[in-house]
């Protein structure tokens, strides 16, 4: 034997402005860390528009009124505050919402430097709990990589620049190709696909599955 410790691959399609993303990403992260120093997880993001129509950006808040209206925004409000609790996020619903393409090219290019998970646990945290604007502002997006280890000036000369556009758009028609309309999406290991913000216990019966063979 080889002594090398199996790897499970991990692909998540999400959008930075999905709260149930930020959820799956942390019961994830539960159920990986049982097996911490006997498996080697191999994780890819990949991007998914939620709203692909182009908008303004705008109060999250007011947004999700005008979506949802003004009762069932309260209510998607205190639940999400709720399961926000028992996963260790505190969720705010101040600040502002919007297109999310220049978020998910920071992500694109995070993974080229094989810190794409650690940007996008930045990126969920400076949304969902700090209220900070993902969407338009270049400095505020290149602070957020620079946390999560990437240089400054040269994360804010990408974002400025239209590179890694047509990249993301590309990620994105695939997974409408497949069939992905919604997210979280997982697929583990290349074939075990999971829908939604799945309890730990799930992702760990996968992983068991897989190693058992």
């Amino acid at each position: 034997m080889s002594g090398q410790k199996p790897q499970i691959s991990i692909d998540i399609t999400s959008d930075t402005v999905c709260p149930w993303c930020y959820v799956g990403k942390k019961r994830l992260e539960k159920a990986m860390d049982k097996y911490k120093g006997s498996v080697d997880f191999k994780v890819t993001w990949h991007p998914y528009f939620l709203d692909p129509t182009p908008r303004p950006v705008q109060d999250k808040f007011a947004r999700y009124q005008q979506k949802f209206g003004p009762e069932r925004a309260e209510a998607l409000r205190q639940h999400m505050t709720n399961i926000g609790k028992t996963e260790g996020i505190n969720f705010t619903f101040d600040g502002v919402i919007g297109p999310t393409h220049l978020s998910h090219r920071l992500i694109h290019l995070a993974q080229q430097q094989n810190k794409g998970d650690a940007v996008v646990s930045a990126l969920f945290t400076a949304y969902f709990e700090n209220a900070q604007n993902i969407f338009d502002d270049v400095d505020t997006l290149a602070r957020i990589a620079a946390s999560a280890g990437m240089e400054y000036e040269e994360t804010k000369a990408y974002l400025e620049s239209d590179k890694g556009t047509e990249e993301v758009v590309k990620e994105v028609r695939e997974a409408s190709k497949r069939a992905i309309n919604g997210v979280p999406h997982f697929v583990i290991d290349g074939r075990h696909e999971l829908h939604g913000a799945q309890d730990p216990a799930l992702f760990e019966e996968v992983f068991d599955e897989i190693l058992s063979k």
